[in-house]
Formats: C-alpha cells, structure tokens, sequence
C-alpha cells in the first residue's frame, strides 16, 4: 500500500541496494520513485509470508541473533580471527554463541587457548561482522560503541 497521506519515517537502507532499485526503476524506465518501490515490496512480501507466518517467524530469530561481548554486539555471521606465530585462528558467532572449532567459548578464551597464555582479546581480534567489508580490531570496534 503506498502513504498516501504523506507521513513518512527514515529508514536505514544499504547504498548499494538503494542504488540497485534506483538503476533498476531508470533503466525500466519506470515512473514509479524508489520510495514507492519499497512501499510495493514491503507490500508484497508481507502479502506473501502471509500463507507462511513459520517463514517470518525464522527471519526474525535469525536477524535478532548474536553474541554480546560486553557492549559490543556481534551479530550471528560476525567472524572473528587472531593471528599468532604467523598463523590465522578463526572463531565465529553462530546463533547466540561465540564458536571455536565447534565449541562455544568467549573471545578472550579464545585468544587464551590460541596462545596458551593470557591475552588482553580486545587488543588481539580482528572483527568482520556480516555488514562489514573488513576487518577491525575489537578494541576499534568497542571505542566507537562506548567512546571513551
């Protein structure tokens, strides 16, 4: 359903998918505005898990999934690295927990049993959460949630 009463909200939307649409609607030379088409697809998939309420139930768990390291979130799909000795260690966020070779661990134990010694894990792993394009390290990542 389109507003037709001009009420409107702002709603983060990726640059690139926002591109998307709008070249799409150009090149179809579509008179229909980039905000209409979202109207029409939110719409249309609403419409469509309608006969499927199981299907949005999924999507929902899935995108509110993570692990919480302190007050820095990792959204399920976040992959975690450190390198020691010259060699890459990987960890992940699967579901709710902070994984290491299929056990569930914290970061900082991560980095304790890569090095078997005590590490400080903010200054030791790098972070790429899924809606990253590289990788950061944790303590990076923690001074732009909590500026200190």
């Amino acid at each position: 359903m389109i507003n037709q009463n001009g009420d409107f909200v702002c709603v983060p939307v990726p640059t690139s998918a926002l591109a998307a649409v709008a070249n799409y609607l150009q090149s179809a030379q579509s008179e229909t505005s980039v905000s209409e088409f979202f109207c029409m697809a939110a719409d249309y998939y609403q419409q469509s898990i309608e006969d499927k309420p199981e299907d949005l139930g999924r999507l929902l768990k899935r995108s509110v999934r993570g692990y919480m390291w302190k007050d820095l979130n990792l959204p399920a799909g976040t992959q975690a690295r450190m390198k020691y000795k010259g060699s890459w260690h990987y960890a992940a966020v699967d579901g709710d927990d902070f994984m290491v070779d299929g056990q569930p661990m914290s970061p900082s134990q991560f980095a304790n049993t890569v090095t078997s010694s005590s590490r400080n894990a903010w200054r030791d792993v790098y972070i790429k959460r899924p809606a990253d394009s590289g990788w950061t390290l944790a303590d990076t990542l923690r001074r732009n949630v909590r500026p200190r």
